[in-house]
């Protein structure tokens, strides 16, 4: 066999090796593409459980925080009663 004709059956094997490889890269993108829509799906999903977790325990910490306000202000409207009554009696005597 001539170098002329081994350098064409080189060339024709080389093509169909790029065709084979060309095919499997765009199964490949598909299956991608699908898996990433798929995906998509379950990650929307999986994100609005998330934020309602999240919202009930951010209401959860509001209410938590409005109580242990609504008692530091009790307390120091105790306090500042007290207080006063202090000076009063200090003024007095």
């Amino acid at each position: 066999m001539s170098w002329a004709q081994e350098i064409k059956n080189l060339v024709a094997d080389i093509k169909v090796s790029h065709k084979d490889r060309t095919a499997k890269i765009n199964e490949i993108k598909r299956d991608v593409k699908d898996f990433l829509k798929k995906s998509e799906t379950s990650r929307i999903a999986d994100f609005k459980v998330m934020m309602e977790n999240v919202t009930e325990r951010v209401g959860k910490i509001r209410k938590r925080v409005r109580r242990v306000l609504g008692e530091y202000a009790a307390e120091r409207k105790e306090a500042a009663s007290y207080w006063a009554g202090l000076s009063k009696k200090a003024s007095s005597e």
